[in-house]
């Protein structure tokens, strides 16, 4: 049944969500990234210190109270600290799938959003007669990620909705240098001898031929100015893409690629 489902999410995320979250967001450094590490080992929900009755009764917030086992490392000597601690309190779900806030009965209804995964779609293209690809990579948390095909068979790709970058910019800059690598990476599949995406794509920009022409170029795109340096450039299309903290598709995203 529906509560069924709501009472099962909830125990979930009681159980293995707020697990994941605080696996996520350890370890916790202090702001010169060198001298502490903060960790979170355990959590806990303690007994509700108010019944359901009584909350509603006294205009009450029917929870529980979070306890987390934190540790803290010192990193120059090596000395780890533990204790509990008191994080939170957390907001319980009752048996009729209902939460009692302010003493107030409410019940949460799901928003309706695109699970995280890839979305395909053709389009027809009124000049040229042929269908064009588009495909939309949404993550779970962070940026999402358009492609659209152009009827001269170029690939591109925006990040967050930014200005369009030819996608073999985006490969060089992950690693794909090569016009080899590229041809190589797709040889399977762009083998139509009237579209070539791959070429296509690569004459559409000559000018980037190695890694840090094209995370020059999309640091530009993404930032609108130039990189002081090559590392600014990387560490900009690292925290866009391969950043845990700021970027994830999600066991449901991953699941569906």
């Amino acid at each position: 049944t529906f509560i069924h489902g709501q009472l099962d999410s909830f125990r979930w995320f009681q159980e293995e969500g707020l697990k994941e979250l605080f696996e996520e967001i350890s370890p916790i450094q202090d702001y010169t990234n060198n001298r502490l590490e903060l960790y979170f080992v355990d959590y806990e929900f303690r007994e509700p210190p108010h019944s359901i009755s009584e909350c509603l009764e006294r205009g009450m917030t029917y929870s529980s109270p979070i306890h987390v086992t934190a540790q803290l490392l010192v990193k120059e000597t090596g000395e780890i600290k533990q204790q509990e601690l008191f994080f939170s309190d957390f907001p319980l779900m009752t048996d009729a799938g209902t939460f009692i806030i302010s003493g107030v009965e409410r019940v949460v209804v799901n928003q309706l959003t695109r699970f995280p995964g890839v979305y395909f779609t053709l389009v027809g293209d009124p000049s040229s007669g042929r269908e064009l690809g588009f495909a939309k990579l949404v993550a779970e948390h962070g940026a999402w990620l358009d492609f659209d095909t152009s009827n001269r068979g170029v690939i591109s790709v925006k990040v967050s909705g930014k200005r369009k970058i030819p996608v073999t910019t985006l490969l060089r800059a992950i690693g794909f240098e090569s016009d080899e690598a590229l041809f190589s990476l797709f040889q399977d599949v762009d083998n139509a001898p009237k579209h070539a995406f791959i070429r296509s794509t690569i004459e559409r920009d000559l000018s980037i031929k190695s890694t840090a022409d094209a995370l020059f170029d999309i640091y530009r795109k993404l930032s609108s100015g130039e990189a002081p340096s090559l590392s600014s450039a990387q560490t900009l299309l690292n925290n866009f893409l391969f950043n845990p903290r700021r970027y994830s598709l999600g066991k449901v995203g991953r699941y569906k690629l």
